[in-house]
């Protein structure tokens, strides 16, 4: 009996594809054939597109490169299994490491006879491009099935903002059920819409963008809104939730789709304001749009502020207090220490272009913290340097045996 593993994976396409019938085919061949499986690699509910998250995948090749492999050949139901791989010269290279280690990959399932014959190397690559074209001809058809979805009125997947649940309906419209943060809708047929939540979540974000149009800066809302006890989902304010909220249109009952586009496991990018989806009036607006345009009017306005103007208010802060500190700072009116480190630079250099000499143990804690980054960059930097200078043994990237960890 002939040592091998299995590879199996599972997306979330088909049930045919389940990693037990995987399992199951893969054992009725090694029986025929004579292999004994002795190492099981898993890679359950993950897409083909990458290798980046296929963790079993991943360590599959960092054995068969360690060599601490003990198995001969490694047994995949079909070539999509291994991967739908974009580039199909991707799926081919890894098993060329496998093949170069002295451990070949067969495909259990498909008709060549995996004898590495000139109809097998054309078959394969058949294979691997239509794998390939599936997923993007998928892509596609995922794409235009959520738009119709929106265009009908409904929502598109993610979480609901603060202050609205969604709620699972039926295909006519009728209300079925509030749907909790873990749960999804039941039926294929079923749609997802928003609805207002609890009373106090849709007045404390009416609030918020009162608060804002009276020219209240975000560090003081949010100052605010932790002083009056008002939790978001069990979390103090800061600013940057502030922000997210007075940035939000969805507050205005208007659902915008496609603002980025993440598919085929690329990076994610913004598209043209011309490539977005926009339904108005999708949903219960919180605010109008008139409030929605005031609280943004006044909040370019602060963005418009100059650095010298921003300067200039620390100054003043300085001549009135007399000394300076982050919480200071944090607590005035106008000025805000995230602003002030983006336009400006740390608090350090703010203080020296303001004359403000501060006490000794004033950035104690932030030297410590800056001298454990440049340790910990440092660090990196050698454990980098060692590992390039290692040979792999045929001389391939040691990046894909570190995949595993």
């Amino acid at each position: 009996m002939i040592p091998a593993a299995q590879y199996v994976r599972m997306s979330t396409e088909k049930q045919e594809y389940s990693i037990a019938n995987q399992k199951t085919a893969i054992a009725e061949y090694a029986e025929e054939n004579g292999f004994t499986i002795i190492r099981t690699y898993e890679d359950p509910g993950e897409s083909g597109l990458t290798l980046y998250h296929r963790p079993g995948l991943r360590q599959l090749l960092a054995d068969v490169i360690s060599h601490t492999a003990h198995y001969k050949k490694i047994l995949v139901l079909d070539v999509s299994r291994w991967g739908r791989f974009q580039d199909p010269d991707e799926a081919a290279y890894y098993e060329f490491i496998c093949k170069k280690a002295g451990i070949g990959v067969i495909y259990c399932a498909e008709r060549f006879d995996n004898r590495n014959t000139v109809s097998d190397y054309f078959s394969k690559i058949l294979k691997r491009t239509s794998a390939a074209e599936y997923s993007r001809e998928l892509s596609i058809k995922s794409f235009d099935s959520a738009k119709r979805v929106i265009e009908l009125g409904f929502r598109c997947g993610g979480p609901a903002p603060f202050g609205y649940r969604r709620m699972m309906v039926a295909s006519d419209g009728r209300p079925k059920q509030i749907l909790e943060a873990s749960e999804s809708k039941v039926l294929t047929s079923d749609r997802v819409t928003l609805v207002l939540g609890p009373m106090h979540e849709v007045k404390c974000v009416r609030s918020i963008f009162q608060m804002c149009i009276r020219r209240k800066s975000l560090p003081e809302i949010a100052r605010e809104l932790n002083r009056k006890g008002v939790l978001k989902r069990g979390k103090k304010w800061k600013r940057s939730m502030v922000e997210n909220i007075l940035e939000n249109r969805q507050y205005t009952g208007t659902y915008i789709w496609n603002k980025t586009t993440k598919s085929m496991g690329t990076q994610a990018r913004l598209n043209p304001p011309s490539e977005w989806l926009v339904r108005v009036g999708a949903f219960p607006s919180i605010v109008s749009q008139n409030t929605f345009d005031r609280a943004r009017q006044h909040r370019r306005k602060q963005k418009l502020w100059g650095d010298s103007e921003l300067l200039d208010r620390v100054k003043r802060l300085y001549a009135r207090k007399g000394y300076l500190s982050y919480r200071l700072i944090e607590r005035t009116k106008g000025l805000s220490n995230t602003t002030l480190f983006y336009r400006l630079g740390p608090l350090r250099r703010i203080y020296s272009m303001v004359g403000y000499e501060p006490p000794i143990d004033s950035f104690v804690r932030s030297d410590a913290r800056s001298r454990s980054q440049s340790l910990r960059a440092g660090l990196i930097r050698q454990i980098l340097a060692l590992s390039q200078k290692r040979s792999t043994p045929f001389g391939y990237p040691e990046s894909i045996a570190c995949f595993s960890t």
